[in-house]
């Protein structure tokens, strides 16, 4: 290997993504084809060991590996540091295997919250139970909790949101959640702590 080249070639990569997301199509257009490949398979390779029938989701997982990639006008993308040791191959290989994780953490979640339109948080559940059999009770349990997540989850911050998705909504453990979103689990506990006493103060109003 020509060590002296390596910089040259991290300037390169580092240029190409600065033109990428700030909207060059061409060189949106070449980073696709240098990339695409390296997400397509780890995409494959992360389904192929957690849940092999799902193989036939790879395109539309590496889609969303992409959206990310560019959202936030392309954050992740511009976070690629060469001077680390790793590839841009590598890297946006490590971000696809986190969003296969968190899309099967994610149907995960949405599966075991199917069987009910919204899942309720425990304040909720104790003023309202879900086993209520009276379809009338059923009814305002759930418009409660949409005016719960309504009412208070756009007073959280961006960062949280994800968490409160996941666990009050969709029904995750807080365990699940954190491991989904590659957060320290204490984090995911100390939303909820907020979120619930947020709920308390709206239920006592409601």
């Amino acid at each position: 290997m020509n060590l002296s080249s390596a910089p040259q070639n991290a300037d390169l990569d580092l240029n190409l993504i600065a033109r990428a997301t700030a909207g060059e199509r061409a060189a949106a257009a070449e980073l696709a084809t240098r990339l695409n490949p390296a997400i397509r398979s780890r995409v494959a390779r992360v389904l192929r060991r957690l849940t092999p029938g799902r193989l036939d989701e790879t395109d539309d997982i590496a889609q969303i590996v992409w959206l990310v990639l560019f959202e936030a006008g392309g954050r992740q993308l511009r976070a690629y540091r060469p001077e680390r040791g790793i590839s841009l191959e590598a890297y946006v290989g490590m971000i696809a295997e986190r969003e296969v994780r968190n899309t099967i953490a994610r149907a995960a979640a949405a599966k075991r919250g199917a069987a009910r339109t919204v899942a309720l948080s425990e304040e909720v559940a104790a003023v309202v139970p879900t086993s209520a059999p009276h379809p009338e009770a059923q009814a305002i349990a759930a418009d409660l909790a949409d005016r719960l997540v309504g009412a208070l989850v756009p007073r959280f911050p961006a960062r949280a949101r994800p968490v409160l998705t996941l666990c009050v909504i969709q029904g995750a453990r807080p365990d699940e959640a954190a491991h989904a979103l590659e957060m320290p689990a204490q984090q995911v506990h100390n939303w909820l702590f907020r979120f619930r006493k947020a709920s308390r103060d709206f239920l006592e109003a409601a």
